[in-house]
This record gives C-alpha cells, structure tokens and sequence, in this order.
C-alpha cells in the first residue's frame, strides 16, 4: 500500500506544471505578442521559418486557423518545452503574432523561453526577405 501511494504522490509531483499540445492552445493571451509590418503570408513563412530553422519540431500548422503548434526536444537540463504561434492579419500589410512557451514536465534545472527567440527570428526572416 505505502508504495502505491508513494507511486501516486510521485505521478502528481512529477504532472505538476506540465504543458500538453491541448493546454497551450488555451493559452494564446498569456505569451508574448508582436504586431509586423507585412501581410499575413509573409509571416505565416516566417513563423514557420522560425520554428524549422531552430530546435522547434512543428507538429501541426494550420494556416486557416492561423496556429502553429512545436516543440522542443527533451536535453539533460529540462524534459523540453512546447511552443503554440498564432498569426493574425490585423490589415493588409499588419499581423500580429503571439508566442507561448510552456515547460513540458517539471523543471529540472531550468527550462528554455521560446517567446522571444521566435519573434527576434520572424523579424529577421521578415527583414531579409522583402
């Protein structure tokens, strides 16, 4: 019996904090947001660019709904974080785009922000390609 609940307590230890794919799309309005100067295709590539020239593994993208879902890799110093992108045409050459990085298991000795890195990369991606 005690290594039962000694079982239970660990599974809730370990739940505590977690994000899921499901649980970052409810999240849209607590990340970081940026609004760009280009049309909503320009970004949409560039969110997408951010996320494929990075450690960021896309795992859905629906450009009709204006979400990208990624994630990064499980590394020694954290269990990997997953990342929810949506893009939104705000007129026709102005889209907003938000960023929400959530650690996917409990922290172990630190776990990477992915807000700021993929919307100094959209940026980039936006400048250099006119």
């Amino acid at each position: 019996m005690k290594k039962i609940i000694a079982f239970v307590v660990t599974g809730i230890f370990l739940l505590q904090g977690c994000a899921t794919t499901e649980g970052i799309k409810k999240l849209e309005e607590q990340g970081s947001k940026q609004v760009f100067a280009a049309n909503f295709e320009k970004v949409w590539e560039a969110a997408r660019f951010a996320c494929s020239n990075s450690e960021l593994t896309i795992n859905e993208a629906n450009k009709d709904q204006g979400y990208i879902s990624a994630s990064a890799p499980l590394r020694p110093q954290s269990w990997g974080e997953l990342v929810g992108i949506w893009v939104s045409k705000k007129t026709d050459n102005s889209t907003e785009v938000k960023v929400v990085s959530r650690r996917v298991g409990p922290a172990l000795l630190f776990w990477y922000n992915w807000e700021k890195p993929v919307l100094e990369a959209i940026d980039a991606y936006i400048k250099s390609h006119p």
